[in-house]
């Protein structure tokens, strides 16, 4: 979509530096700005995923760190470890 508006249409879009893309590292959004983050993203590419860095769960078992990501922001959340 930005790439239409921006690019084929001419029209300036606003950037939100707490609203990140895919394309964008996820390791270098620091600890204590999650939760000032309108969202997230991640991705794979052939040698790492593209991840907030955050401890948590297991990665083979929370390999896009959402869960891990989910405790930190919501600790109370039933599943989330104690």
């Amino acid at each position: 979509m930005g790439y239409i508006i921006e690019h084929l249409l001419k029209k300036p879009l606003t950037v939100v530096e707490q609203f990140h893309s895919h394309l964008e590292p996820m390791k270098f959004i620091r600890r204590d700005m999650l939760k000032d983050q309108i969202s997230f993203s991640y991705s794979k590419n052939r040698v790492e995923w593209n991840v907030v860095k955050i401890e948590g769960f297991d990665t083979k078992y929370d390999t896009n760190r959402f869960l891990s990501l989910h405790c930190y922001l919501f600790p109370e959340t039933r599943f989330c470890p104690r």
